[in-house]
């Protein structure tokens, strides 16, 4: 049998000690938060892997909205939301 979710909590907590996070500003949590839902929201795995591979595409995509140029399609990236 599998591990309790408190053994699991305990886990996480013990792995985060190990850990260098930075402080980041309100304004850079808000930017990832967005990165992330917009990369959990493609329908097109093959850019979604892309993107989770090259952080730098991601926020230069997201700034300039050419997702659909650098992968020469839009209904690829038609979002579940």
């Amino acid at each position: 049998m599998g591990e309790s979710l408190e053994e699991f909590l305990q886990r996480l907590k013990t792995l985060n000690a190990e850990c260098n996070f930075r402080a980041v500003t309100a304004a850079q949590n808000q930017e990832a938060a967005i990165r992330d839902a917009f990369i959990a929201g493609l329908s097109s795995g093959y850019i979604r892997q892309r993107l989770l591979e090259d952080a730098d595409l991601v926020r230069g995509a997201v700034r300039k909205n050419i997702i659909s140029d650098r992968f020469s399609t839009k209904t690829a990236i038609s979002a579940h939301i």
